[in-house]
């Protein structure tokens, strides 16, 4: 029903001065509901980045529930705060979006333990700028991602999972990929990430993410009140 996580992430881009960050998140759930407040925090530049999101899960696994695949469906809405002290300036994000996982043992049993999972979305970013600049800017971003992973372990107590991905999204740290000509920056970003649960309540995340940005980085996480995804 709740798990904690505390961590830290380097970024490297070369627009901006800063690069290390404390990483705090928390998933809350009540029945279908899911509550997820997390913000990233350089001490050193004063950048931070606040984000929550809440979800409704129309069918899948919930905390002590007796399911066993991690087939699921949500709805999320979300608001992003990413302030830019040094440079004088904001954006904020409002989105909705869908997502999805496919355990592909319901399509063929030797696949057993893969999964695949989707998202799509809209969004509406405001941009603030400092003093001295022209007001705000609103912009229309499209949302959207696939993913491939693998479960590890038992899920109902101990394992986890790993999991490579593309996320459409540009205003995160990774943001969009560099590439030659002129789809430069038109392409989200490639992420990997890991997650793994030693024993019912404690475990460890990895996670990496290369786009204009390179994002790395490991946290601890901590879990209780009900089992399941």
């Amino acid at each position: 029903r709740l798990q904690a996580e505390l961590g830290y992430r380097y970024v490297y881009d070369p627009q901006f001065d800063y690069r290390h960050f404390v990483v705090n998140r928390l998933h809350g759930r009540l029945a279908n509901w899911r509550l997820s407040p997390s913000l990233w925090s350089s001490p050193g530049d004063a950048n931070q980045r606040f984000r929550v999101e809440l979800a409704y899960r129309f069918f899948g696994p919930l905390p002590g529930s007796a399911r066993t695949d991690g087939n699921f469906l949500e709805a999320e809405v979300a608001m992003t705060n990413h302030r830019f002290p040094r440079d004088e300036f904001q954006l904020t994000t409002f989105e909705s979006s869908l997502r999805a996982r496919w355990d592909l043992a319901t399509y063929d049993p030797f696949l057993a333990g893969a999964f695949l999972d989707f998202e799509v979305g809209a969004a509406t970013q405001v941009h603030d700028f400092g003093p001295g600049a022209h007001g705000s800017k609103s912009f229309t971003l499209l949302l959207g991602g696939f993913g491939f992973g693998m479960y590890l372990g038992d899920q109902r107590s101990e394992g986890g999972y790993v999991r490579a991905y593309y996320d459409h999204r540009h205003d995160d740290f990774a943001a969009g990929l560099l590439l030659p000509g002129l789809i430069s920056g038109t392409l989200g970003h490639l992420g990997l990430d890991a997650l793994y649960y030693f024993t019912e309540h404690l475990g460890a995340r990895a996670e990496a993410q290369v786009g204009s940005a390179t994002v790395v980085g490991l946290s601890g996480v901590f879990r209780f009140g009900g089992r399941g995804p």
